[in-house]
């Protein structure tokens, strides 16, 4: 069952209305947004992954001077940044595994059409998928967009503005000890689980929404 399936199926049920059906459509026919987030520090260089399909598995490593990257992949620097895109194509898509080892001083940024994303420990976490996962772990700071999927992991957050934002699926996200932020939560349609308004002294600010499916900030 494919997305718009999915909302004829809500809507025969009578759990969603005619309007609230339309919103849906039209939400699943926007294109992903760029990801622009004026708080991600601007010191940091990017690692920028482009995904047809796949796995990425992204971990901070303090011991390197620069990014190591492994698999199947095109490599090429643009700037202070550097930009990896798999090689390995099956029925035109570029698919594959990529393994990214990020030192300090850089952060993640993914565009995908499909796929899994694993973040360990980064400063700095900026994605964007059209379906998939992405799993955080002990991340910084976070722009992350997914269509239809989920999001899920921890955080620490201590200062900037942060979001996360699922169109259809789940938002599953434990904001760790140590993190100062306030938190605003929002479900168009589903399940609003009890979350914390702040964190800490409430220094950065996180957004968390779902369009349609579940939600849950736990601290």
């Amino acid at each position: 069952m494919n997305d718009h399936e999915r909302i004829e199926k809500l809507l025969e049920e009578g759990k969603i209305t005619e309007e609230e059906a339309r919103l849906l459509r039209e939400a699943l026919g926007t294109p992903l947004s760029e990801p622009a987030t004026p708080d991600a520090p601007s010191t940091l260089r990017w690692v920028r992954v482009r995904l047809t399909a796949g796995e990425l598995v992204a971990s901070f490593d303090p011991n390197l001077r620069e990014p190591e990257v492994e698999g199947k992949v095109e490599t090429r620097e643009n700037g202070r940044d550097l930009e990896v895109a798999p090689q390995t194509t099956v029925g035109g898509l570029k698919v594959g595994r990529v393994n990214v080892r990020v030192p300090a001083g850089w952060g993640l940024e993914v565009h995908g059409t499909a796929g899994e994303v694993r973040a360990r420990g980064l400063p700095y976490v900026k994605a964007r998928l059209m379906a998939g996962e992405v799993d955080l772990s002990d991340v910084q700071g976070v722009d992350v967009e997914v269509k239809t999927g989920q999001i899920e992991g921890s955080v620490v957050l201590t200062q900037g503005r942060h979001r996360l934002h699922v169109t259809l699926g789940e938002v599953d996200v434990k904001i760790l000890p140590g993190s100062s932020v306030k938190v605003e939560s929002r479900v168009g349609l589903g399940n609003l689980e009890t979350t914390p308004r702040q964190v800490g002294q409430g220094q950065a600010q996180l957004e968390a929404s779902v369009s349609v499916g579940n939600l849950e900030v736990r601290a």
